[in-house]
C-alpha cells in the first residue's frame, strides 16, 4: 500500500470518529502529527502515514458510555488498549482500526498483537488533569510501567532513544519480560484510577496525556486553552484543533514551520513494531 493510499484510509478514520463524536456531543481534537498537518499543510504531512486525536477524561468516558449502545460504523473497529495483544504490548492506547484492507502484510504482523497491527488505525489519547503534590510520582510510576511493558514489544526500536533512554528502557524492558503482560495493563489502569481518585473536587491548571509513550517524552497543556476548540481545513473536510494550536505546536516541534531534511520526511509505521 502507498502512502497516498493510506493516508485515503486515515481520512476515513478521521471522518468516523467525527461523526461519531458529533452525533454524540464529545468534544475531541486532533494531536501530534494530525495537528501538525492540519496548520502546517490543511492536511496530512505529505510523508505521515498515521492519524492521532485527544481528548478530556470527561469526554473519553462520555466516548466510552456512548459505545455501550452504539458502534462505529463497518469496517472500523474500536479496541481499549487491554483488548488487543494478549501475550504483546503496545502502548496504553485506545485505538479505531480500519479492518477492510490490510497495510503491513508481512506475517510477523499477523502473528503479533492479535493481527491488529496489520492495519491501520486512529490514537486517541486521553488527557488527564495534574495533581500537583503528586504530579512527579506519576509520571515516575507511569515511566517505570512502561518501561517494563516494552519487555513485551515483539521488537524494540533503540533508534528513536537517546542514549540514557536506551540504558533504561533495556534495563526496564528486560525485567518487564519476567512480568505477566496483563498484569502490567492491570497496574496501568490501577494508577489511573488512583489518580482519578486524587483529583476529586480540585482545581487543577493542567493537564497531561495519561496514555502518551511517556518514557521518552511528557508533557502538559493548559486546561483552559482544551475549552477552546475550532474546526480548520483538512483536506477535503474540516476537523477541530486547539485555537491555541501555536502554543502546543512549539512545545511539541519546536519551529513547527521548518520542514525537516529531506532524509527525514519518510513514513514512521510501516515497520512499526
Amino acid at each position: 500500500m502507498d502512502i497516498k493510499r493510506a493516508q485515503k484510509i486515515n481520512l476515513m478514520l478521521l471522518k468516523e470518529f467525527d461523526r461519531f463524536c458529533c452525533k454524540h456531543d464529545i468534544k475531541y481534537r486532533l494531536e501530534a502529527g494530525t495537528l501538525l498537518g492540519a496548520i502546517r499543510h490543511k492536511g496530512f504531512v505529505p510523508w505521515d502515514d498515521d492519524c492521532d486525536v485527544a481528548l478530556t477524561r470527561e469526554n473519553y468516558q462520555k466516548l466510552l458510555d456512548c459505545l455501550k449502545f452504539d458502534t462505529f460504523d463497518k469496517p472500523f473497529k474500536f479496541m481499549r488498549a487491554n483488548e488487543y495483544g494478549d501475550s504483546h504490548f503496545f502502548d496504553f492506547v485506545d485505538r479505531l482500526f480500519y479492518v477492510d484492507e490490510v497495510y503491513r502484510e508481512e506475517d510477523k504482523y499477523k502473528n503479533t498483537y492479535d493481527g491488529y497491527l496489520q492495519y491501520l488505525w486512529l490514537d486517541i489519547f486521553v488527557l488527564d488533569d495534574v495533581d500537583e503534590s503528586k504530579r512527579n510520582k506519576n509520571y515516575l510510576s507511569l515511566k517505570i510501567l512502561y518501561g517494563l511493558a516494552m519487555g513485551h514489544r515483539y521488537r524494540i526500536n533503540y533508534k528513536k532513544y537517546n542514549f540514557s533512554n536506551k540504558i533504561k528502557v533495556f534495563v526496564l524492558s528486560t525485567i518487564g519480560k519476567l512480568i505477566d503482560c496483563k498484569y502490567l495493563m492491570k497496574k496501568y489502569f490501577d494508577i489511573v484510577n488512583k489518580n482519578l481518585e486524587a483529583i476529586k473536587g480540585k482545581d487543577c491548571k493542567k493537564l497531561y496525556y495519561m496514555n502518551y509513550p511517556i518514557v521518552y517524552i511528557e508533557y502538559e497543556v493548559d486546561k483552559v486553552d482544551e475549552k477552546d476548540i475550532i474546526y480548520v481545513d483538512f483536506e477535503d473536510t474540516k476537523l477541530p484543533v486547539v485555537k491555541e494550536y501555536d502554543k502546543l505546536l512549539k512545545v511539541l516541534y519546536g519551529e513547527y514551520k521548518t520542514l525537516p531534511d529531506e532524509s527525514k520526511r519518510v513514513p514512521e509505521h510501516i515497520d512499526i513494531i
